[in-house]
């Protein structure tokens, strides 16, 4: 008789892919459908990168199974990348490894770091791999709360007591982070992560930095954890947003040569590496910050079109300061879900998606995703002003029976 594992039935199915189910349901049904919930970049990889994989294709003809931690030559363009762009310094054969985008990798981590039992530090709203990746792994997932009071970083006096009063109940091994954060668009600060890696030193607990949208800041400027420390610090980079590589999948971890072992344990038997000519094409993607530089231009201009519709209509101001998402407030006296279904009507039909699909809720009963949606960034700016539109146009059936209407 079939049954699934323990593990299986303790994830949840993955939000982005019940969206997709939704908007193929709505399409099937001839609705011209505007998807702002999933973020997954419709714009084409830059020429040069495309060219360069071409090429790879060529160079690598007879060249068999790529090393598992990554072809030397990217390595090195990544650690140029990280110095140059960052003042990062990283050594490019025991501080970094190649993987197969930051999703593996990071699904991976806990494998390497957590025994039965132990715990993970999670966001909550964050990336769903954290916790299944801790799961699968036998470890277990603690939540905490990222909240517009504590302007959506870690409340470091929660992640004290956390760490006190775990002790007994089993033992926090290893911390998540977002920053550009998804889905709230913070930045966090040098002196937030100052404070942050002090605490979790003091306690043996492992950091490690989801950076997959640190190209993506509108309002002041990127940092990395990596600036401040590497020892017990990991941070992760993917090409899927920065330039447009979603479907290649490649990315790198960088930082304490101790977890980027660890790692390439796993990946040697996990993986076969990365192909060859998708390492080439990231290394042209790396050299490339004109493309970078031109969509990021373009997602501030979509950005602020949104931003503003949305504050026309009534709702309240969350312009995001990076990443590639509006966390928005929804009307009060409005759960997140009746708020993304009516912007599902076909008169409108603007996908986004309910903040609980990506928050987990806690023992009080409170619910960070509660009261917000999320809008991805990544449409075309001609989709994203029919979007505007629609939600104008249809503002009186979007807020009926609220109480007001403003704008």
């Amino acid at each position: 008789m079939f049954h699934e594992s323990k593990r299986m039935n303790a994830v949840r199915s993955y939000a982005f892919d019940e969206i997709r189910k939704e908007v193929s349901r709505l399409r099937s049904n001839g609705i011209d459908v505007i998807d702002m919930g999933v973020g997954d970049p419709v714009r084409a990889t830059p020429e040069r990168v495309r060219n360069a994989c071409h090429e790879g294709i060529e160079r690598f003809a007879q060249s068999g199974y790529p090393p598992y931690q990554g072809m030397i030559e990217l390595r090195q363009e990544a650690q140029a990348w990280m110095k140059r762009k960052y003042g990062i310094d990283v050594d490019a054969e025991r501080e970094i490894i190649v993987t197969i985008g930051s999703k593996e990798a990071i699904f991976h981590l806990p494998m390497g770091l957590l025994d039965p039992g132990d715990i993970a530090l999670i966001p909550s709203p964050g990336y769903p791999p954290y916790t299944s990746g801790t799961i699968f792994a036998g470890g277990k997932p603690l939540y905490y709360p990222l909240t517009k009071e504590n302007g959506f970083l870690p409340d470091l006096e929660y992640i004290s007591k956390l760490l006190e009063t775990q002790k007994e109940d089993g033992r926090i091994k290893l911390m998540w982070i977002c920053y550009p954060n998804a889905p709230t668009g913070k930045v966090a600060s040098v002196g937030h992560y100052r404070e942050l890696i002090s605490l979790l030193r003091s306690h043996g607990v492992i950091l490690a930095s989801d950076e997959a949208y640190a190209d993506f800041v509108y309002s002041g400027s990127f940092v990395s954890p990596l600036q401040v420390s590497k020892e017990g610090v990991v941070s992760f980079f993917s090409l899927s947003k920065r330039s447009n590589m979603t479907g290649y999948r490649v990315g790198w971890v960088a930082g304490d040569s101790r977890i980027i072992s660890l790692i390439l344990q796993i990946k040697t038997s996990a993986d076969s590496g990365t192909p060859w000519f998708i390492q080439q094409a990231a290394m042209e993607a790396l050299r490339d910050e004109e493309s970078v530089d031109k969509m990021r231009n373009e997602y501030r201009l979509i950005r602020d079109m949104l931003v503003d519709t949305l504050t026309s209509v009534g709702l309240e101001e969350c312009r995001p300061e990076g990443a590639l998402y509006i966390w928005q407030k929804v009307p009060d006296g409005m759960s997140a879900r009746e708020f993304a279904s009516r912007l599902l009507r076909p008169e409108i039909a603007v996908v986004c998606i309910p903040g609980d699909m990506l928050a987990s809720s806690f023992d009080d009963g409170s619910d960070p995703g509660q009261g917000y949606v999320r809008f991805s960034l990544t449409c075309l700016p001609e989709r994203v002003k029919e979007a505007c539109k629609r939600i104008k146009d249809n503002k009186a059936e979007i807020f009926k029976s609220q109480k007001r209407i403003r704008g």
